[in-house]
């Protein structure tokens, strides 16, 4: 991992790639959510919606099967060795 990446990422470069991939899970709900709206009547990327759908990411992630959560974390892996603007 690349100093960039270690003072970004902190001590648990893991741990802080799930929530990034949480946050971008509820980033992309909320946008897909108010495309189908008339008008917005959410602040984007704000309010309770937007948190409950990080925790249901989060919840789904913790409770992968133990195959899924090694295929998983082999993935972060890979993200933090090529960098996430790559993968």
């Amino acid at each position: 991992m690349s100093p960039y990446n270690a003072s970004f990422l902190g001590k648990s470069p893991i741990k802080a790639i799930k929530y990034i991939v949480a946050v971008a899970g509820a980033a992309t709900h909320c946008a897909l959510h108010e495309q189908g709206k008339h008008s917005l009547e959410i602040v984007p990327f704000g309010g309770q919606i937007h948190q409950s759908k990080f925790n249901e990411i989060i919840d789904a992630i913790d409770h992968l099967t133990p195959a899924e959560k090694a295929k998983f974390e082999k993935f972060l892996q890979y993200v933090l060795a090529i960098g996430p603007s790559q993968a």
